[in-house]
Formats: structure tokens, sequence, C-alpha cells
């Protein structure tokens, strides 16, 4: 995957006079487009399992104004969520005219696990704001509508095997990180995001709790303009 990122930069460097250091950069107006690269943790799997893995994406990026812009993104990452509960048996007994809540609150062994990966597609509003010159800090937030390429689940309760195997669905991401244009047409970034997914699960404890995919981010990024002379 390193070697792909470097690939797609090399057409951006043909011409040195790109790299060439700009006065204060204004993109309002401007499109931008590129790829990022980088880390993903997947947060959700709490049974030891490897949660470590490459993530990357292509981008457009519009500029609506100085400090705000559009970005429309195609990612690709590993994710999944693990969970177990185990089995819980009251004790409770009644005495004359008590009542008798024996078994009431009472479950079996609860687990469930979800291995897959998507191709997603996040839609993010993000604000600028200058640190020095044409190094400036960001906050983004957005959604994104995942599809799922890789999709293996395990389940204690049946049940979840129908409830929970959405291939396609909404969830919604936000990060913040930082930017740097090193020229009018060319800038670089570096982002932490987080993802969240949807319900892939339940646990039967006395109170329901819904168990979701979610994974960690950090971005290394490029972005291009092809039109500014």
């Amino acid at each position: 995957m390193r070697k792909l990122f470097l690939l797609l930069l090399t057409p951006f460097f043909v011409n040195s006079q790109d790299i060439e250091p700009s006065k204060i950069v204004n993109a309002s107006g401007n499109w931008y487009f590129g790829v990022e690269i980088g880390s993903n943790k997947i947060t959700s799997y709490t049974l030891g399992e490897p949660n470590k893995s490459f993530q990357g994406g292509i981008l457009a990026e519009y500029y609506t104004g100085r400090h705000w812009s559009l970005t429309g993104r195609i990612k690709y990452f590993r994710t999944g969520l693990s969970y177990f509960l185990p089995s819980y048996k009251s004790n409770t007994t009644s005495h004359g005219m008590e009542p008798d809540f024996t078994g009431l609150f009472d479950y079996n062994e609860d687990f469930g696990k979800f291995d897959g990966a998507v191709i997603t597609l996040p839609l993010n509003i993000k604000w600028e704001f200058r640190i020095w010159k044409n190094f400036s800090g960001n906050l983004n937030l957005g959604i994104n509508y995942n599809f799922e390429t890789k999709s293996k689940y395990f389940y204690s309760d049946n049940e979840n095997y129908s409830k929970y195997n959405s291939k396609q669905y909404a969830s919604f991401n936000a990060g913040y990180g930082f930017n740097y244009f090193i020229s009018k047409k060319i800038g670089v970034f570096l982002n932490v995001e987080s993802y969240s997914g949807v319900i892939k699960g339940r646990t039967k404890s006395l109170f329901f709790s819904s168990i979701y995919n979610t994974n960690s981010m950090i971005n290394l990024g490029f972005k291009y303009n092809f039109k500014i002379e």
C-alpha cells in the first residue's frame, strides 16, 4: 500500500514549480483531488483479536470559503467487533409473603463476533483555522455510507444472524487534524478520525446493550489542484 501511495503521488511532482513556496494561500472556490493512507484500529474488538491494519482512499475537496470546505472520499478498511457476557444466575429467595424474584434476571452466556471490511463513502464538512501562515488546524464532521465486502459472523444466539447481517448501512465519522499548503496547487494533511458503524449485536444483560462496530484512523494525505496556474 505504501508503494501504491508513492506511485499515485509521482505525477504531481513532475513539474518542480508546483512545490515552490507561495504566499498565504486562499483556497476559496477551488477543487483539490488527492489520496490518503494510514493506520486503522478496530476499537470495538474486546477479546484480544489483532485490531490494527492499513487503510486508504481517494478524495475530492471543494473550498466553499477561506476556512470551510466539503470533502467526498472513497475509503477501504477492515472493521469488526466482539463481546462476551458470562451467564448470570440470581440467588434471591422468597420468605413468607415476600415476592420471589428467583430467575427473573437470569441470562445465559452470550457471545458475539463480527469480522468484516467495508468500502465507505464519507461526506464531510470541514472547518480550518490558521495556526501559522499556510499551516492550519481543522475539525471535521460527516456521514458515510458503507458497503461490506467481507462479513463473517459468530453468535451464541442464532437469532442474531438474521437481525444484524446488514451489508449496507449509513453511519457517522468525526475527526481533527492539520493541513499545510506547500503552494497554491499542493497541500498535505494529517488527520485523526473515528468511525461509528451500525448495531451488530445486543447483549442479554439486565439492561439490553447495543454493540456497534467502531474504528479509529490516522490519515496522511496529499491533495492537488489541476487548474491553478
